[in-house]
């Protein structure tokens, strides 16, 4: 911009300013100019995606006085997106012997012997990559618990690309960690191997289903307390992992299994044809996994959140997205109706984008998602019941009965009839199952149904009617905490504007609420 002798140091800095924003949606100096972000000493802030490391070079490729400024592309590349470690010797050695000389096809088929050890009973699943089989382990005296399964993939799936078996095996390696976890819930590959033309891994056999088909039958979601057995047993299982230092344990519902019978989960921890099916867990990790930063028990925290807001409401809190996509397209989940506002809370920070919020513990978040009060209180009804029907026996058996009257003209008993409800409360009710639709239907200040009718107006009018209705006044009071929650998100990720747009939704809501005045200021601090 100063006219100065052009140099490769200038296209490094143009470099880094497209490399920021493809990777943050934003410029790093807010659009203005190298000079003018110098007069203003601007400075770009770190991006969460990446790691320390990577954020240094990136801003030292980004200074705007050239002798500070990396020297070359190379050198930026190389910093910024380091290749990975190439893998031991041994790995390759392995990754050879798995794949064999071009082999005719081999036939599996049921009764198929396979290495000696294992003779084939039935195809469990089958999918484009390969198939499942259970089998009887010869090797094994326990007749009991003799079966194991099997998984066959065709070789020429990895002769494609050889590297991607290479990484398979390295982590058949690492995850035999694993097996050190005292927890019966974590299931490992026991065996990876060849068999003529296929290549196989071998674990234990699991008489359940997967989460991934359950959603299937129950598509608006589980029953609550179905829920609360399964991510309670899952989370019990992440807990042991940690306590062993393994975390991120790449959790998904497809690779979850549930034992309905025994009410506890397996999930698996090795899948041969994982990498061909990374859409299925990616949707479940979180933004540091994703960008391959260290692993932290914060990235189990947020599938174990993503999970149980699935299984609760049937659909997945960002719609199937990762977290990078939903964090740029600042997606936030829906309220779930059979959650307290202190439980969906929880849920929220536990699916936070931000690694900081996420510093919750599995027992933390258990007791505020699963809360006991329901159960007390359904205890102190219980108790009121079992007083007052004590109490009539009482009455009855110490208070003296009158004497039976002489046989006389009985006079006529005008016998009460029955209490029909009032007209304005059959309205009222009727009122209340309308507020309930627009409430479920998420249309709480805007309609997208086409009608103008909001969850927001409709429970007003029920406390016109009724101004002391506590359902109506809850609801109310939701919908306020749910519009407090996506302002100070946006404010706290600075997208100004959408934070402006639900500040005045919250106005609509309750332009009473003693938290506007405190977000209007905070948002004219970050405007200026």
């Amino acid at each position: 911009l100063s006219d100065i002798d052009p140099s490769p140091s200038d296209d490094i800095y143009a470099f880094a300013c497209i490399t920021y924003e493809l990777l943050s949606g934003k410029h790093p100096f807010d659009r203005k100019t190298a000079l003018k972000a110098k007069r203003d000493q601007l400075s770009p802030e770190p991006i969460d995606k990446l790691s320390s490391e990577q954020n240094k070079i990136l801003l030292k490729a980004l200074e705007l006085d050239k002798e500070h400024r990396i020297s070359t592309i190379d050198q930026f590349l190389a910093g910024l997106f380091p290749p990975p470690p190439k893998p031991p010797m041994w790995v390759n050695l392995f990754t050879s012997a798995l794949l064999s000389e071009d082999e005719p096809d081999t036939i599996i088929e049921e009764g198929t012997i396979i290495r000696d050890n294992y003779r084939l009973i039935q195809v469990i699943d089958e999918d484009g990559f390969g198939s499942v089989w259970q089998a009887i382990d010869l090797t094994v005296e326990n007749k009991y618990q003799p079966y194991v399964a099997i998984k066959f993939v065709d070789q020429a799936l990895f002769k494609q690309d050889v590297d991607i078996l290479k990484d398979l095996v390295h982590q058949y390696s690492q995850v035999s960690r694993s097996k050190k976890i005292p927890n019966a819930h974590i299931v490992t590959a026991d065996e990876l191997d060849r068999f003529g033309n296929k290549i196989f891994t071998v674990m234990e056999f699991l008489a359940a289903t997967s989460l991934k088909d359950l959603l299937k039958e129950y598509p608006k979601g589980l029953p609550f307390k179905k829920v609360k057995t399964i991510i309670t047993s899952l989370a019990q299982t992440i807990a042991a992992a940690h306590k062993k230092g393994l975390t991120c344990l790449k959790l998904a519902p497809a690779n979850i299994f549930y034992d309905p019978d025994r009410k506890i989960i397996k999930t698996i921890q090795f899948d041969i044809t994982s990498p061909f099916k990374e859409d299925q867990i990616e949707a479940y990790q979180s933004i540091e996994s994703l960008s391959n930063l260290d692993p932290s028990s914060e990235d189990d925290i947020y599938a174990l959140a993503c999970i149980t807001y699935e299984l609760l409401t049937g659909t997945h809190p960002f719609a199937g997205k990762s977290a990078l996509i939903a964090s740029e397209e600042n997606l936030f989940p829906k309220p779930i109706p059979q959650l307290e506002i202190t439980a969906f809370q929880t849920l929220l920070r536990s699916l936070s984008f931000q690694k900081e919020n996420r510093t919750i513990k599995i027992d933390e978040f258990l007791n505020k998602i699963f809360s006991k009060q329901k159960k007390y209180f359904m205890i102190l009804i219980i108790n009121i019941i079992l007083i007052g029907a004590m109490t009539i026996v009482w009455f009855n058996n110490t208070v003296p009965k009158p004497e039976t009257p002489k046989l006389e003209v009985i006079p006529k008993i005008e016998i009460p009839k029955a209490e029909i409800p009032s007209e304005p409360q059959i309205e009222l009710n009727v009122l209340l199952e309308e507020c309930k639709e627009l409430y479920n239907s998420q249309y709480y200040t805007s309609n997208d149904g086409g009608g103008d009718r909001t969850a927001v107006i409709c429970y007003r009018e029920i406390l016109e009617r009724e101004p002391n209705n506590i359902e109506a006044k809850n609801k109310l009071k939701t919908i306020e905490n749910y519009y407090i929650s996506r302002v100070k998100n946006n404010l706290h990720f600075k997208r100004l504007k959408q934070a402006e747009k639900w500040l005045i939704a919250l106005k609509q809501v309750n332009p009473n609420s003693p938290h506007i005045a405190q977000l209007e200021l905070i948002l004219k601090s970050k405007e200026q």
